[in-house]
């Protein structure tokens, strides 16, 4: 901030959170929160606090406000704040992180026409909370409330708030005793109304995704500017994040969330495009590895996920001005549908889909200004379906092939599968057959041995023989299990029950049982091994001082 007072500058807002639900004296009544905030102007920071011009009258900027940290388990989210300062440093680390070049220029000019407000730790309650306690799983707020502490800055927004879905847990998603009754959503809720932004940015960590409104609802708004919006976070998916899954919050994340901030900025305060960000996320780990689950572990990865983030924020300001709802700078030339198409968007409806052809239909413009036609989409369909084509005007001819040789491929096709079901069933019929010569000459062996053994003395001795025979593997009831026998591994039947299914069993029980020992032990040494990554996680990311060394 020091080294560069003309272009960036860090103010304080504080709010005091709704005494509803306290009585006085209680904890919680008078809590408050300070949250830091950072403006980055590089054309020129403008007094005026709302973002219009250069301070002398100038072309409108855009106003972008991005967040941080809003739940405390989710380090990473801060990380990422502090890289993207330290880029906006200067001119060079911006053309650098953009990719150099005209794209680099470009990048560089849209800066310069956009103010740029960064909260770089929302829930400084529940951060601090989180290293004094070592709670590295704490995702709310530090305000304490009936049954234990915090509540959900996300859960805390005007609309649908309250809803509650039948996986609600209160011990994650609590949404305060009223609407806008935490000072964390009052706080951002003033910045917005100031500011008068275009775009909103939320950061948080546990997946990989970027989610458009509506997060209630399984899908994205009917309204052009999200199409435009769509393209924008597509270009991103494809440079910054791959494998992120893109779409509306309700139909993407897995779960309906109510009383969310980019809902409100959408239906409420009118943001042209706001959206969410999970820049990373370890969806294997156990629910106890909160670090591991929502942080990178090696500095390789954390340098990674901390340096592509930082450059998709570049390039989201960049593609700004494709949302006609927000203001273009001097050398913003948009891409054509062609170059940059509608990405496949989870929660699209067939609204989207129809629009989405129409764009497709439209002509783009050429650099002369004269329109180019049709997409090359539109000219293969008519290649395809015109005449004088290979594929449209090939003739009867071709066609009459073409049935004949179907027709042929169908019979061979059918006669094989009569041939193999005629041999699948001779040979089944030849092992049942096998099969049933081979029990009754073993059992007419096992009686003949009964017989010679000249233990058949009685009904009664009879019985309780068998049940002896029975016992051990051996006489009238018993089975064979010499290497190679067909009753090998067979369960053995008395009166309809079965009594024996193997002599090993009570080995693989013991096994079992050793394997369970050893199950839990590993579970024990895993937890004692996460509870010691939490410890150095905290003490390594530079933003655990509260202070934040900005």
């Amino acid at each position: 901030m020091k080294r560069n007072p003309e272009t960036m500058r860090i103010e304080e807002r504080t709010a005091v959170g709704s005494p509803k639900g306290y009585e006085p004296g209680d904890p919680g009544a008078d809590y408050s929160s300070t949250a830091k905030v950072v403006t980055v102007e590089l054309g020129g920071l403008n007094n005026s606090g709302v973002g219009g011009g250069d301070g002398g009258g100038g072309p409108e900027r855009a106003r972008v406000l991005m967040n941080f940290g809003e739940h405390a388990r989710e380090l990473i989210s801060s990380e990422i704040a502090l890289g993207l300062l330290r880029i906006l440093e200067s001119e060079q680390k911006i053309q650098q992180a953009a990719g150099g070049g005209a794209v680099g220029q470009q990048t560089l000019d849209a800066l310069k026409h956009t103010t740029l407000v960064i909260l770089p730790m929302e829930n400084i309650s529940g951060r601090k909370l989180l290293e004094e306690n070592n709670d590295t799983c704490l995702r709310k707020t530090g305000r304490p409330v009936e049954g234990g502490v915090g509540v959900d800055p996300n859960r805390n927004w005007g609309v649908d708030w309250g809803v509650l879905e039948k996986d609600y847990n209160p011990s994650e998603e609590y949404g305060g005793a009223e609407a806008f009754s935490e000072p964390e959503a009052r706080i951002i809720k003033k910045l917005v109304e100031e500011l008068k932004i275009h775009a909103w940015v939320n950061v948080h960590s546990g997946m990989a995704a970027m989610f458009l409104p509506i997060d209630y609802q399984a899908q994205v708004p009917e309204d052009v500017g999200m199409l435009h919006n769509s393209r924008i976070i597509g270009s991103l998916k494809a440079k910054y994040c791959p494998v992120c899954e893109i779409g509306s919050g309700g139909a993407t994340v897995g779960y309906k969330a109510h009383g969310t901030i980019v809902d409100y900025l959408w239906e409420e305060a009118k943001v042209p495009f706001p959206m969410t960000w999970e820049v990373m996320g370890d969806t294997q780990a156990p629910f106890y590895d909160c670090v591991r689950m929502f942080n990178p572990l090696t500095k390789a990865e954390f340098n990674d996920v901390v340096h592509r983030w930082s450059a998709a924020t570049l390039e989201m300001v960049r593609l700004l001005p494709l949302n006609p709802k927000i203001p273009k700078y001097d050398s913003f030339v948009a891409p054509s549908i062609a170059e940059l198409p509608v990405p496949d968007m989870k929660g699209f409806t067939a609204w989207h889909k129809e629009r989405i052809q129409k764009l497709k239909n439209q002509p783009s413009a050429k650099p002369d200004g004269t329109t180019g036609g049709v997409e090359a989409g539109d000219a293969g369909s008519r290649e395809k379906d015109g005449g004088g084509g290979r594929e449209g005007g090939g003739g009867q001819h071709g066609e009459e092939e073409e049935r004949g040789e179907e027709e042929q491929h169908g019979e061979e096709e059918q006669h094989e599968e009569e041939e193999q079901h005629k041999g699948g069933g001779h040979r089944e019929d030849e092992r049942d057959e096998e099969e049933a010569a081979a029990l009754e000459e073993a059992e007419a062996e096992d009686l003949e041995d009964f017989r010679e053994s000249g233990k058949e003395t009685g009904e009664g001795q009879q019985g309780s023989s068998q049940d002896s025979h029975i016992g051990h593997g051996t006489g009238a009831n018993s089975r064979p299990q010499e290497k190679g026998s067909i009753y090998q591994n067979r369960p053995i039947y008395r009166g309809g029950q079965e009594v024996s299914s193997n002599p090993l069993h009570l080995q693989f029980l013991l096994f079992g049982c050793l394997f369970g020992l050893l199950f839990f032990g590993l579970q024990l040494r895993k937890r004692y091994r996460a509870k010691v990554r939490s410890r150095r996680a905290i003490r390594s990311f530079s933003g655990r001082q509260i202070g934040l060394p900005i």
